[in-house]
């Protein structure tokens, strides 16, 4: 069974609303914090996933 889903699931998690998705999350959590490195972090990520245009 796990050797059906697993590709399925990778191939979800690599489309670019996943990972839309989940750098929204992230940014959602890091602005209930006080601190700026979790923003910068983000930051960091969303500039790794999609480079300069996002």
């Amino acid at each position: 069974m796990i050797l059906l889903i697993r590709p399925l699931l990778l191939k979800f998690a690599q489309s670019q609303q996943v990972k839309r998705l989940v750098v929204d999350l992230l940014r959602k959590f890091a602005e209930s914090t006080e601190t700026d490195v979790d923003n910068k972090m983000v930051d960091f990520v969303e500039k790794g996933l999609f480079g300069e245009l996002a």
